[in-house]
């Protein structure tokens, strides 16, 4: 009985151990991750209507992820970049529910941001931000 509870023991040392090291990167991943951005834009071909939808998909998920890191207060004084600097930004990103006609585009993107570039862009524009999301109130 005493073997049985040792090996208990070290199996959970084990996965707790492997738990801290995982937790940061899974957290990581899930605060810079923007999902279910929609953009419908239209233009003069279809072309130049799906460079314009990804633009502002960019800008939109970067305005959602401000959100999730930044207080309200910083909110207000903080000012966007321009759409190449938040590109930049970006580590991935998946297009789905993608349709697209002769002068028009809509689509629902999700966006992976660096968070190291986001780290670093928070830091020199000097505003303090939380990787922890709030919990909502």
């Amino acid at each position: 009985m005493r073997n049985i509870h040792k090996a208990l023991c070290s199996v959970r040392t084990a996965f707790c151990m492997l738990m801290l090291i995982a937790m940061p990167a899974l957290a990581d991943d899930s605060v810079y991750k923007v999902e279910g951005i929609e953009v419908d834009v239209t233009a003069e071909n279809a072309v130049e209507a799906r460079e314009k939808a990804f633009e502002e998909a960019q800008v939109k998920a970067f305005e959602v992820l401000t959100e999730k890191l930044m207080t309200p207060f910083e909110r207000e004084t903080y000012e966007m970049p321009d759409v190449n600097t938040i590109s930049g930004f970006v580590q991935d990103f998946e297009v789905t529910n993608e349709q697209l006609s002769a002068v028009r585009y809509k689509g629902t993107y999700t966006f992976r941001f660096r968070p190291g570039a986001i780290q670093g862009h928070m830091s020199d524009e000097e505003f303090s931000y939380s990787e922890t999301p709030a919990n909502p109130v």
